[in-house]
């Protein structure tokens, strides 16, 4: 009898005399034996796989039940080590955790890395929201909590993928697998403030599925604009937005601006099973509608050496903006070597806004009113098809479609001629023009992607795609007769046109990737090849190429911590309306025009970076050097009028330019209380154009940041408190801004639980000694009574009545002091219910 065993990678080989017949017996734990006779006439080699065979497993081995147990690249905390049994949802036990951190506005980090999704039970929660996830997944129903710190959303290229992400997968007790929860939340409170928001959410070993509506006037979002990305696409969203899209009012209602008046309502939902154990569907729609009024004062001061010039503006704006997503995400895997992955995305929408503008110039006064409305409609979709051809080669093929269309129209009226220097309008006495444009987009993106491994360490990566770009842009300049239901015509050689551009892109790249002890290196080189062709209304005809290095470097310390230095020669696309020499307007006293002759921007980018975390001793540190070099862009000219008048003219910009970035955060636990500190420093040079002279500019900021933290027994009351100063130069001008946060949290008699939030800032501005301040505070107290759904909450926001906010901006060539009136004080009572 000959026997032996198989080597780390499962081969193994005999050495056996020759014309004999062998019964060869292939056996391992868990699976079924195998058995088949051989003559040894010639020597053999073949591949066996044996079929998986559970119930032999007889034994049963009992471990030992540990709080924190880390195997590779997963770190398990078993929940019930950290539990008292009064927390409610999962960001009550996430910071509890060693490691963790989630701040007030649901952002979850573990060792500095920031948490990009969270799963239950191995499926996204909704979008993969953490914002979502941790007000919503009950407490209770969790039996451990895994952080995967390399988690590849494509199982098929893990193998070859780097760019991987820190992710949090919520495992569920036993009794829990199907799980129904979810909360209602009815409150109301003086002057007519009201708040509902009830969410239902079924999770199943197959079927998951989830609603959620929101309706209230005290300004809370329910999604942002992170959850939006992911309903986009999240990973597989590998290629830009169009240019409209990212112009477009289809992002307003995410934006987190300031607001004294708003309306909110919402409505989104989810359905997630398995057709069949191959096939796999997610399908999401979106509803939202806002209606919001917002009030800003802006002193601007125009930095222009040889005509410093000051104005005042006053503005009020009402927005209502209607949206509506929907989402088909399919996944199919027909055998192991196999993923196909496809999705649909439709968008539409209407957003419109009316903005009263008055502004104060060193020669007159101006009252403005600016109406515009938009509609857009938007489809994708995504195709992606995985094959695993062998152990050491897999390839990848990519496909996306996208249509776009959006139909902005705009209307000006004043008390003044409008941009008179430029605009010349039939009927002098009739201050009102009419801007209509309508944009049309479709693009195509073909790529196909090889990963070979050709020895152990060694792998190369060869892509080729294209991308097929077709834009069109009409623009219209009209004034209203002011009597007949007419539109006339203004200056059609200049204000009206119709703009056509094609880009044929074709790249390729080679990527070696090969790791010597610790060091891993992945130098790779780009080459494309591109041709514009449009009409803008010149013809205009382009072939352009170039070859573009990259190079991208990691080490991997043995006792811990990772150093990583990437370089990259960059290259951006102008777009249609940057070609386009027609002219259109941007507001009621900005002119803008593109160029035909400009060059795309070519940047080198560069960066160094530094991570450590060390989970026993409750510390991390992060540290990151960036740097840009700008050795072509694009740079704008304004034309400055004395009544401050604008016309923006693009121009290429051959002259260097640098930007600078250091950025380091650490955190540490010292017994009861953890201290963490942050420092960015930024320095950027670059070039302004204004009144066609050219001015270097140097901006400079200095930001350090202390925190606080106590980590005192559940029953104690949880304190913290940071205080940060940003320092921000531009060229001579500076101003200090400091701020100070801190937070109060206290569960007493078990059934109470106590919350302040205190917010101060102040802005100091050295050149004219002036100082703008506010400070912001928030209570909350709630009673829950212990094992019941029901809970009862006291809400004040904005508790000492803070009108406004003041704060100063910057520009390139202005620096404004700004103040922005926000939500006044609301008290809320607030019952909610959780099942």
């Amino acid at each position: 009898m000959l026997a032996t065993t198989t080597d780390a990678t499962g081969s193994f080989s005999l050495k056996v005399n020759p014309n004999l017949v062998y019964q060869v017996y292939l056996s391992h734990l868990g699976f079924r034996s195998k058995v088949f006779r051989w003559w040894a006439q010639q020597s053999l080699k073949k591949t066996y796989q044996l079929q998986a065979f559970y119930n032999q497993l007889e034994e049963v081995v009992v471990a030992q039940n540990l709080p924190i147990k880390q195997k590779k690249d997963t770190t398990v905390f078993q929940t019930s080590f950290f539990s008292n049994g009064q927390e409610h949802k999962l960001k009550n036990l996430l910071g509890k955790l060693p490691g963790v951190e989630i701040d007030r506005y649901g952002n979850v980090w573990y060792g500095g890395k920031s948490i990009t999704k969270i799963l239950v039970e191995g499926r996204l929660f909704f979008t993969g929201s953490t914002k979502l996830a941790v007000n919503q997944i009950p407490a209770h129903a969790i039996e451990a909590i895994e952080v995967i710190d390399n988690f590849d959303e494509i199982a098929l290229l893990s193998a070859f993928n780097d760019q991987k992400e820190t992710i949090i997968n919520i495992r569920l007790k036993e009794d829990k697998k199907k799980l129904v929860f979810g909360d209602t939340k009815i409150g109301g409170g003086l002057e007519g403030r009201y708040h509902m928001h009830p969410t239902l959410f079924y999770y199943g070993e197959a079927l998951q599925g989830s609603i959620m509506a929101t309706k209230n006037n005290t300004g809370e979002q329910i999604f942002e604009l992170e959850d939006y990305l992911n309903f986009e696409g999240g990973l597989l969203h590998l290629f830009d937005q169009t240019e409209m899209g990212r112009e477009s009012g289809a992002l307003q209602f995410l934006q987190k601006e300031d607001r004294y008046r708003a309306q909110t309502h919402f409505f989104a939902s989810n359905l997630s099973a398995p057709i069949n154990s191959k096939l796999d569907f997610n399908g999401y729609v979106l509803f939202s509608q806002k209606d919001m009024s917002s009030k800003k004062q802006r002193h601007i001061r125009y930095r222009i050496p040889s005509q410093p010039l000051e104005e005042t503006q006053q503005i009020n704006q009402q927005a209502d903006n209607h949206h509506l997503l929907v989402k088909l995400d399919w996944k199919y895997k027909p055998h192991r070597k196999t993923e196909i992955r496809n999705y649909s995305l439709i968008k539409s929408g209407h957003s419109s806004f009316n903005r009263h503008i008055n502004r104060n110039t060193p020669i007159d006064q101006y009252n403005t009113q600016y109406q515009h409305q938009e509609q857009y409609h938007q489809f994708t979709h995504h195709f992606l098809h995985l094959y695993r051809a062998s152990r050491k080669h897999s390839l990848q093929t990519q496909f996306r479609l996208e249509n776009y269309s959006q139909n902005p129209e705009n209307r000006f009226g004043s008390n003044q001629a409008i941009l008179p220097a430029y605009i010349q309008p039939i009927i002098k006495e009739n201050h009102q023009l009419l801007d209509r444009q309508k944009n049309r987009s479709h693009r195509l993106h073909i790529a196909f992607k090889d990963y070979w491994s050709i020895a152990a360490l060694h792998h190369i990566y060869i892509g080729i795609g294209g991308y097929l770009v077709d834009q069109k842009r009409r623009f219209s300049l009209w004034q209203p007769h002011p009597v007949y239901p007419d539109e006339l015509a203004i200056d059609p050689d200049r204000f009206h046109s119709a703009s056509k551009l094609k880009i044929w892109d074709n790249y390729f790249s080679l990527e070696y990737k090969t790791q010597i002890g610790n060091w891993q290196f992945r130098p790779q080189l780009y080459w494309y090849f591109f041709r514009k062709q449009g009409h803008l209304p010149n013809k205009l005809y382009r072939d352009r190429q170039a070859l573009l290095p990259r190079l991208h470097i990691q080490y991997h310390h043995p006792k811990g911590g990772k150093l990583e230095l990437t370089y990259a020669l960059q290259n951006q696309r102008n777009q249609l309306a940057q070609l386009s020499q027609t002219s259109r307007m941007e507001g009621f006293y900005s002119l803008y025009s593109g160029s035909p002759s400009l060059e795309d921007p070519l940047y080198h980018q560069s960066q160094i970076s530094y991570h450590r975390f060390e989970l026993k001793n409750r510390m991390f540190i992060r540290t990151q050097l960036e740097w840009k070099h700008y050795a072509q862009t694009v740079k704008r000219n304004t034309v400055l009028s004395p009544q401050l008048e604008q016309l923006q003219q693009e121009q290429s910009w051959g002259r260097s330019e640098n930007h600078y970035r250091l950025y380091a955060r650490a955190k540490r636990r010292f017994g009861k209380w953890q201290l963490g500190i942050q420092f960015r420093l930024t320095h950027k040079d670059f070039y302004q154009i204004t009144n066609h002279q050219a001015q270097k500019n140097n901006t400079n900021s200095l930001y350090n940041r202390i925190e606080l933290t106590s980590k005192f027994h559940p029953s104690a009351p949880q304190f913290s408190i940071s205080a940060s100063k940003n320092l921000r130069y531009f060229n001579d001008f500076r101003v200090d801004q400091n701020q100070i946060h801190s937070q109060l949290t206290y569960a007493f008699h078990r059934d109470w639980e106590l919350q302040l939030d205190h917010d101060y800032q102040h802005y100091h501005s050295l050149n004219d000694q002036s100082n703008l301040q506010y400070q912001l505070l928030h209570f909350s107290l709630q009673y829950a009574k212990n094992n019941s759904g029901w809970r009862a909450q006291i809400q004040a926001k904005n508790l000492l009545n803070v009108e406004q906010k003041r704060s100063y901006q910057f520009s390139d060539f202005s620096t404004q002091e700004e103040t922005i009136w926000i939500l006044p004080r609301m008290l809320l009572f607030h019952i909610i219910y959780n099942f």
